[in-house]
């Protein structure tokens, strides 16, 4: 959406997306740090390097520079940034719900 929708469609940049994301990423850390200092934090910091790799394949492209397979890179990057961000999730919750005897 935010590479064809909204630039195309509602005009609104793109920028404002990776503005938005880089945002709400500092909030959640802001915000619940203590909480996820205590969780397997390592999987998160992953997962948003995973997903940032993403991203940047995809604005390296608008610069000219060629990624071999593109769309195989920037998505597989997504796919095991998605991965590692279930996995901190339910190792978290599972942390968290399950009872401590």
């Amino acid at each position: 959406m935010h590479d064809v929708i909204f630039p195309d469609y509602l005009k609104i940049n793109e920028i404002v997306f990776y503005l938005f994301y880089g945002l709400s990423v500092i909030a959640i850390f802001l915000y619940y740090h203590k909480i996820i200092l205590n969780t397997d934090y390592i999987l998160l910091i992953l997962s948003f390097l995973l997903l940032g790799l993403s991203a940047i394949t995809d604005q390296v492209q608008v610069f000219g520079i060629k990624v071999i397979h593109p769309y195989i890179v920037e998505d597989g990057f997504k796919f095991l940034g998605i991965i590692a961000w279930f996995a901190y999730f339910s190792r978290t919750s599972f942390k968290f719900i399950k009872p401590s005897n």
